[in-house]
């Protein structure tokens, strides 16, 4: 469950990236579902059930909302803010994952970033974020370690709801 839920946490993260983007125009702003059919995760790394994840601008800062349900039925329930113009993220309602000590955001486009998560100053952990032309769907992409150390890989899926 721990490892589920910092999993959670990280594509949250992820997706705060988006804050980059002009918040008027941002992309990623809204209400977005885990679709599982097409989501695909490492045989150590179960999927959740399900996950519904709204994202919201709050003054100068991004708010990200996860709900859900793991594989084993523990409740999800997450929040994480940052600032829109990138920053330290404060995070509510997830263990933090030991095998990460830092979040870095790398702007590719207006749609499109990556994350890239470090422990002591070497890069542990990547995750590549692209909506589609159409802003109706978005991939995330991640590679790195979970909080026990294990690498991981898992291809997330979404969709505006």
């Amino acid at each position: 469950m721990l490892i589920r839920r910092a999993m959670y946490l990280f594509a949250g993260l992820a997706l705060v990236g988006g804050a980059l983007i002009a918040a008027g125009d941002d992309p990623f702003v809204g209400t977005w579902k885990l679709d599982l059919a097409k989501s695909t995760y490492s045989s150590n790394h179960p999927k959740p059930k399900e996950l519904t994840m709204t994202i919201v601008d709050q003054g100068a800062n991004r708010v990200a909302t996860f709900n859900g349900t793991t594989a084993d039925g523990s409740p999800i329930q997450m929040e994480l803010t940052a600032p829109i113009k990138g920053g330290p993220a404060e995070i509510k309602g997830a263990p933090p994952n030991p095998s990460v000590d830092t979040v870095t955001l790398k702007y590719i486009s207006p749609t499109a970033f990556d994350l890239v998560a470090s422990k002591d100053g070497k890069e542990v952990a990547t995750r590549h974020v692209k909506i589609a032309r159409h802003h109706q769907t978005f991939t995330a992409h991640y590679t790195g370690p979970d909080p026990k150390g294990e690498t991981i890989t898992q291809d997330d899926f979404w969709r505006r709801q």
